[in-house]
């Protein structure tokens, strides 16, 4: 429901979903993706009201990889517009950036801070500040 959700607010997404969701290769990608579909998980069984979406698996290397095997799914199904590979990489900066908003969020600051400026520009300063911290 919430990728529909999502979806019907125009964007374009790209999920990492759990091992156990069951994503039938419905046909393969030269890139080593494939189409698959996706249930809600009250149509588990039924299968009734499926969304079609491209999967992407990869696994990180041995520099910096732990062997954990990746699955993300997205809305973008023709590899041609957004290859596999770039898809992955932008996945990974996604969590760098998660990883500096919980930074700043949770340890740098006071949990629940608030930005003390009244003014963009003031804002802008206090974020740079933050991250200059980082």
């Amino acid at each position: 429901d919430l990728w529909r959700a999502a979806k019907a607010g125009g964007a374009d997404l790209l999920w990492r979903v759990r091992s156990v969701v069951v994503l039938p290769v419905l046909e393969a990608l030269p890139d080593g993706s494939y189409l698959s579909e996706i249930v809600a998980k009250r149509d588990h069984y039924r299968r009734a009201d499926p969304e079609r979406v491209r999967v992407i698996e990869y696994t990180l290397g041995p520099r910096g990889g732990d062997g954990t095997v990746y699955r993300l799914i997205t809305t973008l199904l023709d590899p041609a517009q957004a290859p596999a590979e770039e898809l992955a990489a932008l996945y990974a900066q996604r969590w760098e950036i998660e990883n500096t908003l919980d930074e700043i969020k949770n340890h740098q600051g006071v949990p629940g801070m608030v930005l003390r400026s009244r003014y963009p520009r003031g804002v802008e300063q206090e974020i740079f500040a933050f991250l200059l911290v980082h």
